[in-house]
């Protein structure tokens, strides 16, 4: 299991380092983000080899040197490899859990490497790193022969093979032996029974010599008994071969269909939960939403009729100022009834009313800014509303249509990566055939 990675100028990372607990990590970002680029680090480290070509083109641009180290446990012992790009050459290291070396060059380390983890690079490109969008391609590819030889290895079939390889040896050593003892095989059972029919001619015609004849006839017919015996067998051991061939096809394509259904399944399932998962969020606050609209329209229309009933103060001020404009007193003396010493309704002292009409334009733009920032809130909350209503769209349009639902699908997502999980744990097992049959 692969503990951690660290990269250092290396392609689009300067300097990042990735710890990896037990279970599936998932990589996920933007084109460009770097994740294929983790990937090449983790071979650059094991093998020394990407698929970026040269050295000079996986170094980070702007630097003249990079580096990448991988650590890594297998069967309980830890290991760490490092792989550096210098300006004059590119060490190369394999080190156990106390730093020291075991392998030192990258062709020792790629050897140590397979040995430990028991595969190669190009095994490894095959088992382990597929290119997004690559899967169907390296099953369908010319390359096929090589990721059948790689399941045979991983799944146990390819003994299936080797059984039925041994047994063709083992039929053309029991010739051999026939051939070396008795001078004669299955093969030469006609040849034998014109030797016998011979004889026969010979016993017929040379009495002198009949009773040797017949004794070698007898010889004969026995060896003959013998290898049609042995032939019955043979060709019984080449229907179980036959069989055994047919059961590793199947076996095969049933691998090949699991591997392509169960990452389609997986992924359509997975986008299709987590947009219900965020439509449900969303529409779960549609009833507040509505409340809290329904609160600012009345809010709005509150200031607005406060507006009006000031504009309406407002108007009734100015026919004030514009009597008390006409009222002029002089020396305390009123123009109209000549009283002296009157005392005037502040409603209609020029004071009084600036004063008010100063008042009510303050009130008035303090509600308007009121009235302009409920409006604000009012475009808010309406753009909210458009948004669940197309929450409640797509929740109309997706197979999900509650949250009982969503459970379900969750579960059967769950399931479905436990699936893939215990295929990748049996195909990790160094004796699969059994397990692997059972799975499926």
């Amino acid at each position: 299991m692969i503990t951690s990675v660290k990269l250092d100028n290396f392609l689009s990372h300067r300097d990042t380092e990735l710890t990896f607990d037990n279970g599936v990590t998932v990589f996920i970002g933007g084109n460009g983000a770097g994740k294929s680029s983790i990937i090449d680090a983790m071979t650059f480290a094991l093998f020394g080899e990407t698929t970026r070509g040269k050295n000079e083109e996986i170094i980070r641009d702007g630097e003249n040197q990079a580096a990448t180290q991988i650590y890594f446990e297998v069967n309980g012992k830890k290991y760490q490899a490092v792989k550096k790009i210098l300006k004059n050459n590119s060490p190369h290291q394999l080190l156990d859990s106390n730093s020291s070396p075991i392998a030192i060059g990258t062709g020792k380390v790629s050897e140590e490497i397979k040995k430990i983890i028991g595969l190669d690079y190009e095994t490894l490109g095959i088992a382990s790193i597929v290119p997004q969008g690559e899967l169907s391609g390296i099953i369908q590819s010319s390359n096929g022969r090589k990721l059948r030889d790689l399941i045979d290895k991983v799944i146990g079939t390819g003994k299936y093979s080797a059984a039925g390889n041994e047994l063709s040896e083992g039929i053309t050593a029991f010739r051999d032996y026939l051939r070396e003892k008795y001078d004669n095989t299955d093969q030469d059972v006609d040849k034998i029974q014109q030797e016998i029919n011979d004889a026969e001619q010979i016993i017929s015609e040379s009495k002198p010599q009949k009773e040797k004849l017949e004794k070698i006839a007898e010889s004969f017919k026995e060896k003959i008994k013998k290898l049609q015996e042995k032939k019955e067998e043979l060709s019984v051991n080449y229907e179980k071969i036959m069989h055994l061939s047919d059961k590793e096809s199947d076996v095969w394509k049933t691998v090949k269909r699991e591997i392509s259904s169960l990452a389609t399944n997986n992924q359509e399932h997975s986008e299709i939960i987590q947009r219900c998962e965020e439509s449900f969020s969303v529409i779960k606050e549609k009833s507040k939403t509505e409340d809290v609209l329904n609160s600012k329209n009345h809010k709005k229309k509150d200031v607005e009729q406060k507006i009006a009933e000031l504009d309406q103060k407002l108007h009734t001020y100015e026919d004030h100022r514009e009597i008390a404009g006409k009222i002029q007193f002089s020396d305390g003396e009123c123009p109209i009834c000549h009283t002296k010493d009157v005392t005037v309704d502040p409603e209609y002292q020029m004071e009084h009313i600036n004063q008010e009409l100063k008042k009510i334009e303050s009130e008035k733009t303090n509600l308007r800014n009121e009235s302009s920032n409920t409006q604000n809130q009012i475009d808010e909350i309406v753009s909210k509303i458009k948004e669940i209503e197309y929450a409640e769209n797509t929740i109309k349009n997706s197979p999900i249509k509650n949250n009982e639902q969503l459970g379900d699908w969750k579960n059967n997502l769950k399931l479905n990566q436990n699936r893939n999980n215990e295929l990748e744990k049996i195909i990790e097992s160094s004796d699969l055939s059994p397990k692997l049959v059972e799975f499926m």
